[in-house]
C-alpha cells in the first residue's frame, strides 16, 4: 500500500515551539498516515491493526493516549491492558485539508479563499515534517507554502 507519514496539523511540535514543559499536555508520539483516496476505506482497519501491534512506548514515551480530559487535552499513559490508544491517524490529504482549512482540494483555489484560511492553520499545514511519501499527494499542499 502506498502512503505518506507526516507530522502536520495542530501542535506546538509541528511549529517547532516545544520545550520540556510541552510534555505535560497533549504531547506524545503521533503522526498522520496519509492514504490515497482509493485506500481511504482501509483507514479504520489500519488504525485497529496499529492498536493491536504498536509497542507500549517509543523512545521511552508512552504511545497510548486515553480519552481527553478536556476537548483538546490528552495525557500519555501506559496502557494497563489491551489495545494501545495511539494517535496515528489514517486520513487522506483531501480530508486533512478539509478539516484543517474547510477547503476542498478538488475545487479551484480562489483569491477570496485565502481570506478565509486562519493563518495558524496554514502554518500547521506546511510547517511539519514529512517522514515518508510515496503517494505524492502531499505535493498538492504546495500552493499553501
Amino acid at each position: 500500500m502506498h502512503y505518506a507519514a507526516a507530522l502536520l496539523g495542530p501542535g506546538s511540535e509541528v511549529l517547532g515551539f516545544d520545550t520540556e514543559m510541552s510534555v505535560d499536555h497533549d504531547w506524545g508520539p503521533r503522526l498522520f498516515l496519509f492514504l490515497r483516496e482509493e485506500d481511504a476505506e482501509q483507514g479504520d482497519g489500519i488504525g485497529n491493526l496499529l492498536s493491536q501491534h504498536l509497542p507500549e512506548t517509543f523512545a521511552d514515551f508512552p504511545v497510548s493516549f486515553p480519552t481527553p480530559v478536556s476537548p483538546k487535552m490528552r495525557i500519555m499513559t501506559r496502557p494497563l491492558a489491551g489495545p494501545v490508544k495511539h494517535r496515528i491517524i489514517p486520513i487522506t490529504v483531501r480530508n486533512f485539508v478539509r478539516v484543517q482549512l474547510g477547503y476542498d482540494l478538488t475545487q479551484p483555489l480562489l483569491a477570496a479563499d485565502w481570506l478565509t484560511f486562519p493563518s495558524h492553520a496554514l502554518g500547521e499545514l506546511v510547517a511539519g515534517e514529512v517522514y515518508h511519501d510515496d503517494v505524492d499527494e502531499l505535493l498538492s499542499l504546495s500552493p499553501f507554502r
